[in-house]
């Protein structure tokens, strides 16, 4: 879907200059590349694994993060939080309408989520998508970027742990 969507998107006017960089574990899916070949290397560039630097330079340097959903309606992907913290501009192509990654981003305002496996890139308004483009550099108040990311941090986590351990010790005690 992502490729496909990329392929519309680089054969419009004023988007020649788009590339694709993946990273992080891809030979399950290396066959899925076969159709878009003659772009790898140079505007397709396949990563694989990298180190965190690494991986964290590649976040600072794009302009837009791609976040593709799980398949599953109860997990929100870690990244899809290292995103949002990087202030960035967000396509989410989620597999499912309830996807958790969805709702994480419904107050973001630099994304835009497209349901991938619900219907054909073809079918997409690819207006959407490059609106999301043309809003690359600006900027997303920090205010927002904390409201988006605070459940996740770890002194909210570690929070949470101790009340449900405070409230287990408390119902056992009332128990005996």
């Amino acid at each position: 879907f992502l490729l496909a969507l990329f392929h519309r998107l680089i054969a419009r006017p004023g988007n020649g200059d788009l590339t694709l960089h993946f990273y992080g574990e891809i030979d399950e899916c290396l066959s899925s590349f076969a159709s878009c070949e003659v772009l790898i290397g140079k505007r397709i560039f396949l990563h694989g694994v990298v180190a965190r630097v690494a991986a964290i330079r590649a976040v600072a340097e794009a302009s837009v993060l791609v976040n593709i959903g799980n398949e599953t309606p109860d997990q929100l992907p870690s990244k899809l939080i290292e995103y949002t913290a990087a202030g960035k501009a967000i396509l989410n192509i989620a597999a499912l309408d309830d996807d958790s990654s969805t709702e994480f981003l419904q107050g973001y305002p630099r994304h835009v989520t497209l349901i991938g496996t619900q219907r054909a890139p073809n079918d997409l308004d690819i207006n959407i998508v490059e609106s999301l483009l043309a809003r690359v550099d600006e900027p997303v108040e920090a205010g927002v970027i904390e409201r988006c990311i605070a459940p996740y941090q770890l002194d909210t986590i570690s929070r949470a742990y101790l009340d449900l351990i405070e409230s287990a010790i408390q119902t056992r005690g009332e128990q005996r």
